[in-house]
């Protein structure tokens, strides 16, 4: 047998051959599997390199056997030829001192209970790499409950990598209802140096959750900037790729009014502006009803995103701004230049669906835009009279088209009370 890796004391030219074997015991170290085989040979040189790199030159070592053997060094045991045990903590010179020959056994996994299950999780939880270290040498299967889950959500970087280390798989679904991996959960918590981690080691970028949202998904709906930022770096899902009803990500930071992260996704992800959801809706819809006005303005006059797009009722981004009171959405969409005459598929407008809501100042407001007098007067239509007389909403409407200077021009219909009409939500 020739070896290649030598002592730095070695003044000798080429390789050592079989001839060498008494100074070979003295500059080796030599580690034998259970059958009999020779697993590996290390030198003092090496030693002191790993000892250098890790801090700790037996755990150096487990750590250079497993990928031999395959196996973490959780489950490694070395062994002196008198049956001791050698310590992850042992001295560097207390090792080189006595090279000798090597018994590496190999552990399975522990039996556990659901209380050790419990105690690692815990362990996890408190960030207590000693005890999550203690717990693993037992060794206990980290794929055992959802510990790396818990290590990706309190964001543990250094727990991770020990569970991961100690075989913890990847991209193991959670038991929750959503079956969200550790790469999912860290990228909501937007904790970066645990998602860089798994990516690193890993991890599937493009992986769904049961309610079909990717990581990048989750990290846009919760405003995490700088974990949009490195998903987005490499291979990964499209930027357009729809999730939960069909909503890109987008679509999701619009509508949780994550300003920073929509200038990012449009201006430099080239995220598309008029992407339609599974409603038909674009990102200024969403912007709309859930009270984005920045988002809203960044999308219509930097992005030249579409401020008259339909959803799939037929309606404007004003539309749902009226029926959900929103103000001063409303006022920079008319200011904008949006439809305010435009009928959704239920033939109702703008001024119609501010009614429909009862908020005084959004009809207030329409009618002093000019909003058609033949479209709607005073009475808008028969729905709206139902809806507001049904909802006690139409003293609000009288005053403010009052004070709007409408004049009233009575209908046929008017003649009795009409039947409330539901013409869906808005």
């Amino acid at each position: 047998m020739q070896l290649g890796l030598m002592d730095p004391g070695w003044t000798g030219s080429g390789l050592l051959d079989a001839s060498h074997l008494p100074l070979l015991r003295v500059l080796m170290l030599w580690v034998w599997k259970a059958s009999g085989e020779e697993l590996a040979s290390i030198s003092k040189a090496e030693l002191a390199q790993m000892a250098e790199e890790d801090g700790l030159p037996v755990r150096a070592m487990k750590r250079h056997l497993h990928q031999l053997c395959r196996q973490p060094r959780f489950r490694q045991r070395l062994l002196w030829a008198d049956g001791s045990e050698l310590t992850d903590n042992l001295d560097l010179d207390d090792l080189q001192a006595g090279l000798q020959d090597l018994q590496l056994v190999l552990l399975p996994c522990a039996e556990t209970s659901s209380e050790q299950i419990s105690e690692l999780a815990e362990a996890v939880r408190n960030d207590s790499v000693l005890d999550v270290e203690a717990i693993l040498h037992r060794p206990q299967d980290p794929d055992l409950g959802t510990a790396l889950h818990e290590a990706a959500v309190c964001g543990s970087l250094e727990v991770a990598a020990l569970l991961v280390e100690a075989g913890a798989s990847i991209d193991k679904e959670g038991w929750d209802p959503d079956g969200q991996t550790p790469l999912h959960l860290a990228s909501a918590h937007g904790h970066l140096d645990v998602v860089r981690f798994l990516v690193h080691a890993g991890a599937e970028k493009s992986m769904l959750e049961n309610q079909g949202q990717t990581p990048l998904h989750l990290a846009c709906s919760n405003g995490h900037l700088d974990v949009v930022r490195f998903l987005l770096l490499g291979e990964g899902p499209s930027i357009d790729m729809p999730g939960p009803d069909g909503n890109t990500p987008l679509h999701l930071a619009s509508a949780t009014g994550h300003l920073d992260e929509v200038r990012f996704l449009v201006l430099d992800a080239g995220a598309n502006v008029h992407v339609h959801n599974d409603d038909e809706e674009t990102p200024v819809h969403l912007a709309s009803s859930n009270g984005r006005l920045e988002v809203i303005r960044f999308l219509v006059k930097d992005a030249g995103a579409d401020i008259d797009a339909l959803n799939i009722k037929g309606r404007t981004p004003l539309h749902l701004a009226c029926a959900h009171g929103r103000f001063e959405i409303a006022r920079f969409l008319v200011a904008a230049r949006a439809d305010i005459d435009k009928k959704d598929d239920h033939r109702l407008t703008a001024l119609e669906h501010a009614s429909s809501c009862g908020n005084p100042a959004v009809v207030s407001f329409l009618v002093q835009a000019h909003v058609n007098k033949e479209v709607m007067t005073l009475y808008p239509s028969p729905c709206a009279i139902s809806r507001s007389m049904v909802r006690g909403r139409m003293q609000p409407l009288l005053q403010s088209a009052s004070v709007a200077g409408a004049r009233p021009e009575p209908r046929a219909c008017e003649t009795a009370i009409p039947t409330y009409l539901n013409v869906g939500d808005a």
